[in-house]
């Protein structure tokens, strides 16, 4: 697995960009078919490929390239995997709990 978190945003945002270029050179796909298949710009297709893009343009390519669908489920919290860690996060889900008189 690797390790992100030591990252800068900007480096961040380049690593995403060049994954981003990657996942379309594997489909042989131009930047200007992958901007006319998600309906952007060739110019939104470039600058989401060097780190500048915008969410939207993220999404539409993406979505187009069947990779939003991992992307979101890796977002899922974890399960706790047994009923002592269940009980553990009623508890802290318990403890977090404004009460408002």
């Amino acid at each position: 697995m690797n390790n992100y978190k030591n990252l800068s945003q900007q480096d961040v945002e380049k690593l995403f960009g060049s994954k981003i270029k990657n996942l379309r050179c594997v489909k042989k796909l131009t930047q200007e078919e992958l901007a006319s298949q998600c309906k952007l710009s060739r110019t939104a297709v470039y600058n989401l490929e060097m780190g500048k893009g915008t969410l939207d343009s993220l999404l539409k390519v993406l979505t187009y390239l069947e990779k939003l669908e991992p992307v979101l489920s890796s977002l899922e919290p974890e399960m706790p995997t047994s009923i002592t860690e269940l009980e553990q996060v009623k508890i802290h889900i318990n403890q977090k709990r404004v009460r408002h008189k």
